[in-house]
């Protein structure tokens, strides 16, 4: 519109000198009140100003025709009569604004109290039309400006996670569960006109508050200058040490360079629940018999076989083996008692709550499990206090079966012998079943009727060796040897001898070499009874030494009489049964 108020103008003017001689016409001045865009200004709005600081705004002052317009005076006016005083122009008045021409007038508002201000901009013109001009201005008052924001934060990232609040209200950190970590969000805006200077944050008690476990973080450490508008953030920690219980707090006090707020409160608080320990249970779940498929444990007593294998399950029900408060994310202590002191649990990929043991010697044994949380808080029993504890026994259930140990004398190389018929078959390649000859084919029916050497030990395993027998011959006898092949214990250093007399005490003669003495044990199991027939220890001084612990006479008729037949005969170098050995 204003485009075609100036065409006119100009056409108007240009028909009046061509049409008349010597006539000039003066349009007269027209003035337009507008906004830096170019836009009609109908008011000016500064919104919240902190008293004592300035906020500044600009109008301009367009002269729409050739002529001059003439501000004659320019000021403020307020129907409360001290509104005006809060506002100022630059410049303030008597002054002109060429033809076709801008001005531009900076108003100016420094609140002094804190309130909502209402004037009018006044401005005295020569524009016939427009001789007095009235623009509504207003803005408000307020104290400071410092704004502190807070919210409980998310630990992965920099949301909130619950309601933010505005200081001096409380920040409010919910239920934290004792030995848990959560963050807060504070942030500290300059909602003025002037830059603001943090000069400290910092808690109004430091050491009661580290004793309930708030932090500030190394944010808090820096001091901050923020631009107008602009903002900084700090992230205060609050990680309540295991014990602790009930609504604790503090204050967080944020010192500044605004002069009408020097120092914000930020009360914080937080209800301390207590932390539960974890809930520990445990289950055999699965038992792997040789040569068969693995199997959930039957009934009663887990009883299982040398080479069998069992697996243990933690997971027995949701929420145990859990924490309360951490669910599965947790740790695990197992342990295992019992007569092997080189077995172990080993791990099941996949399954971190699972463990698995293969059998080797035997007897009883016990499998615990220790549950710890995040925090460190332990328990080994579930919620009702049952402890996460099984047991189980490794016992041979063959016809016939012999385990011989020497757990005290490792790199040490002892061998047990099963001979058929008569104790001279030793070394025999059918009748022995030894390393020789693992699975001799015995009986009608082999290999269902052969013995086996189960488990063959050099020295470096379990130190024990177990054979065993699943269908003895009617009214056969079966010998049990053990003997003694190989000493690679170190030697280097060992003083030489010829006899053990030599050697002093507790120490005998072993291939030439200073050496403690083998101590050897024995177990007879009969249809997977313990038989105590035959002698259950005895000790070797070196390569050779062979023992005869004895026989067992299979029953003839079925339902018949098993005879043990003791012997506890020593050879020293094997003679006079033999024997085929390391003497170096």
């Amino acid at each position: 519109m204003r485009r075609l108020y100036r065409l006119c103008l100009a056409l108007f003017a240009c028909g009046l000198v061509a049409c008349g001689n010597q006539r000039t016409v003066t349009l007269p001045p027209a003035i337009s009140v507008e906004a830096d865009d170019g836009k009609k200004l109908d008011d000016l709005a500064f919104g919240k100003v902190p008293i004592e600081q300035s906020r500044t705004l600009s109008l301009v002052l367009h002269s729409l025709t050739v002529t001059s317009v003439e501000i004659a005076s320019l000021h403020f006016e307020s129907e409360d009569g001290v509104s005006a005083a809060a506002f100022s122009a630059d410049p303030a008045g008597d002054f002109s604004v060429p033809g076709n021409r801008q001005t531009t007038v900076s108003i100016g508002f420094r609140p002094t109290e804190v309130r909502p201000y209402v004037a009018e901009l006044v401005l005295a013109t020569n524009d016939p039309k427009q001789a007095s001009i009235r623009l509504p201005v207003r803005g408000e008052g307020i104290k400071g400006a410092i704004r502190v924001l807070a919210c409980r934060a998310d630990d992965k990232n920099d949301t909130c996670v619950g309601p933010e609040v505005e200081a001096p209200s409380s920040l409010d950190l919910g239920e934290v569960i004792a030995g848990r970590h959560v963050k807060a969000r504070v942030k500290v805006r300059n909602v003025g006109y002037d830059t603001l200077e943090v000069r400290s944050i910092a808690f109004a008690d430091g050491a009661a508050a580290a004793a309930v476990g708030f932090g500030l973080g190394e944010e808090a450490t820096r001091v901050e200058v923020i631009p107008p508008g602009a903002g900084v953030t700090f992230h205060p920690t609050f990680d309540p040490p295991v014990g602790l219980e009930g609504e604790v707090g503090t204050t967080i006090v944020i010192a500044s360079s605004d002069p009408q707020v020097p120092t914000v409160e930020l009360p914080v608080v937080a209800l301390v629940a207590p932390n539960r320990p974890p809930n520990a249970c445990l289950t055999i779940r699965e038992v792997r018999r040789q040569g068969r498929d693995p199997e959930p444990p039957g009934p009663g007593p887990v009883v299982i076989g040398p080479l069998d294998e069992l697996v243990f399950d933690a997971a027995v029900r949701p929420g145990c083996t859990a924490d309360p408060e951490d669910g599965e994310d947790i740790d695990t202590q197992w342990s295992l008692d019992g007569p092997d002191a080189f077995a172990r649990l080993e791990p099941v990929s996949g399954a971190k709550l699972r463990r698995f043991f293969r059998a080797e010697v035997i007897g009883t044994y016990t499998v615990g499990l220790t549950a710890v949380d995040r925090v460190g808080l332990t328990s080994s029993t579930d919620e009702d206090g049952v402890p996460a504890v099984v047991s189980f026994e490794v016992r041979p259930q063959q016809a016939i079966a012999v385990e011989i140990r020497w757990p005290d004398s490792p790199f040490v190389d002892l061998d047990v012998h099963l001979v058929r018929g008569s104790p001279d078959k030793l070394w025999d390649t059918t009748d022995d079943c030894s390393w020789r000859n693992p699975m001799p084919p015995w009986g009608n029916s082999p290999p269902v009727t052969s013995p086996k050497l189960a488990i063959d030990d050099q020295g470096d395993g379990s130190l024990l060796e177990t054979v065993w027998l699943n269908r003895p011959e009617s009214g056969e006898t079966y010998w049990v040897f053990a003997h003694f092949f190989e000493d690679r214990r170190g030697r280097d250093s060992a003083p030489r001898c010829t006899d053990s007399s030599s050697c002093g005490a507790g120490r005998v003669c072993s291939a030439g070499k200073c050496m403690p003495p083998v101590d050897v044990q024995a177990r007879l199991f009969i249809e997977g009874e313990e038989s105590f027939g035959l002698p259950g220890a005895t000790r070797f001084e070196g390569p050779c030494d062979t023992w005869l612990l004895g026989g067992v006479r299979w029953r003839s008729t079925p339902g018949g009489a098993v005879d043990v037949l003791p012997t506890d005969a020593v050879y020293v170098d094997g003679q006079p049964v033999g024997g085929q050995c390391v003497q170096d």
